[in-house]
């Protein structure tokens, strides 16, 4: 009988050895979800960037129909045609910017981007639009612009050629929107709402492959500009070596 209870012990203290450490296994995925304010999302979201931004996402992160509605793009296979004959399409300028991140800061990639015409948004008199991107359709109460968005001057760029990649770098904090709830600029049920992304911009002018990360490296609310790190030249020439080749395979596609 002492045998079979001495057996039976250790057969349960090894089964309890591979639940704890299962559960320990799962511990990092239980850190890498968003911030969750007042009231819980509803339905599942992507997770946040790594340091210097929130914790990093599975990489096999699924996004949310939510997510895909922010991107405001038509969910087409290979992307969007150039915007111009022997331009960048979407595809070739999504992969420069990923070019150019990578060597910037890796972590910049573990947040998603996605892209969009500048001519979508810009007005019919150039000049700053402002609160960009949109926020997501389908948020209750939401304002048509997003208070908590970033400003486009379309006098900086080509506007026809030009396309915005957009940067996932984290999600906006309850207090964040507490202080939007606060000013006016949000409605008080936007506490219920889903986590909502903080992205930032790479211009990229389609005709000639020039990208220009003025939405990364801004100027502040208090007027300072960061500076760009060290390494961020090389992090450009190689995004432009990119485009060169990506343009001169549009040139050799429209040659007879």
């Amino acid at each position: 009988m002492k045998k079979r209870t001495a057996a039976s012990l250790a057969g349960w203290a090894a089964h309890a050895a591979v639940v704890v450490g299962a559960a320990l296994a799962m511990r990092p995925d239980e850190q890498i979800a968003p911030p969750v304010g007042p009231a819980k999302p509803t339905s599942p979201v992507s997770a946040a960037p790594a340091a210097p931004f929130p914790p990093p996402p599975a990489a096999a992160a699924v996004e949310t129909p939510l997510d895909a509605a922010q991107h405001l793009a038509p969910a087409v296979e290979e992307g969007r045609r150039a915007l111009c004959d022997g331009c960048l399409a979407e595809r070739a300028v999504l992969d420069v910017v990923e070019a150019y991140l990578r060597h910037l800061d890796p972590a910049y990639l573990q947040g998603g981007i996605w892209a969009q015409p500048l001519a979508e948004v810009a007005p019919a008199t150039p000049g700053q639009v402002h609160g960009l991107p949109k926020l997501a359709p389908g948020l209750l109460g939401a304002p048509e612009y997003n208070p908590m968005g970033m400003t486009v001057d379309t006098r900086d760029y080509p506007v026809e050629t030009t396309w915005l990649v957009w940067i996932q770098t984290g999600w906006r904090s309850p207090q964040a929107i507490e202080q939007r709830i606060s000013s006016g600029d949000l409605p008080e049920v936007a506490r219920a709402w889903p986590p909502v992304k903080k992205e930032v911009f790479v211009a990229v002018d389609g005709r000639t492959g020039e990208l220009r990360p003025d939405g990364i490296f801004h100027r502040t609310s208090i007027g300072i500009r960061p500076e760009p790190p060290p390494h961020h030249g090389r992090a450009l020439e190689l995004a432009r070596e990119r485009a060169d080749d990506w343009l001169r395979k549009a040139r050799q596609a429209r040659s007879p």
